[in-house]
C-alpha cells in the first residue's frame, strides 16, 4: 500500500502522511502505529513531512509509538516556520520511534526562518535504530538524523535518547548525525552507537 501526496502545509501543522498522537487525560494512553511494508511518500507538512509522532507543540503530553519493521518513507518534505522540521519523520518528546528495518530516503527539511533540521529523522524524544537505511536526505542541520534537546525550562522533561545498533546512515546531503544540546541541561541529549553501524557521507 501507499500513503502519498497528502499535505498539511499550514503554519504549525504536522504529519503530512501520518500523525500519531495519544491522549494525556484522564489516563495517559499512547497511540501506536506499526509499519510492516508499503510506502509513505511525496507528502508535505510544516513539521514531519512523512510521519509525525507525538505533539510537536509541546503543550500537552501526547505519547505515541511508531514501529517501522519494513517499508519506505521517501520523498517527503517539511517546510517549518521555525527550526523543528523533520522531512521524513519527526519524533516529539514523549514519543518513541523504533526502526527495525526499512528505508528512509530522499526526504527534505526546509525552514522559512532558522535552520532546516532533520532531513530523514528529527528527534526530541526517543529513537532506536536496529537495522535499515537512512540515505539521500537533505537538511541544513542533521541531513540524516538530528537529535535535539532545547527546552530551557524543562528540568523535569524527558531526555532525548537515540540508540543505534545497526543499519546504514549513508549518502545524506549534510551531516549523517547531528546532536544539538541545551547549555543549561547538557546531559539531556544522549546518543549511543554500538554494533555494526555504517555511517558515511557522499
Amino acid at each position: 500500500g501507499k500513503i502519498w501526496k497528502c499535505s498539511c502545509a499550514s503554519q504549525g501543522e504536522w504529519g503530512g502522511g501520518v500523525t500519531i498522537a495519544g491522549i494525556d487525560e484522564p489516563i495517559i494512553t499512547p497511540a501506536t502505529f506499526n509499519m510492516y511494508g508499503g510506502e509513505i511518500c511525496y507528502n508535505t507538512a510544516n513539521i514531519g513531512g512523512g510521519v509525525s509522532i507525538g505533539n510537536p507543540n509541546g503543550t500537552h503530553n501526547h505519547p505515541a509509538i511508531f514501529n517501522m519493521y519494513n517499508g519506505e518513507i521517501h520523498h517527503n518534505s517539511s517546510g517549518s516556520w521555525e527550526q523543528y522540521s523533520g522531512g521524513g519523520v519527526y519524533v516529539a518528546d514523549y514519543a518513541i520511534f523504533t526502526m527495525e528495518n526499512g528505508c528512509i530516503s530522499d526526504n527534505t527539511a526546509e525552514a522559512q526562518y532558522g535552520g532546516a533540521l532533520g532531513g530523514g529523522v528529527e528527534c526530541v524524544g526517543t529513537f532506536k535504530m536496529f537495522d535499515g537505511t537512512i540515505s539521500g536526505n537533505t537538511a541544513s542541520g542533521g541531513a540524516g538524523i538530528f537529535l535535539m534537546y532545547n527546552n530551557t525550562n524543562a528540568e523535569n522533561q524527558p531526555v532525548c535518547n537515540a540508540y543505534i545498533t545497526g543499519g546504514n546512515i549513508i549518502n545524506n546531503n549534510g551531516e549523517g548525525i547531528f546532536i544539538y544540546n541545551n547549555e543549561k541541561y547538557p546531559e539531556k541529549a544522549y546518543l549511543k552507537i554500538s554494533g555494526n553501524v555504517n555511517i558515511s557521507g557522499k
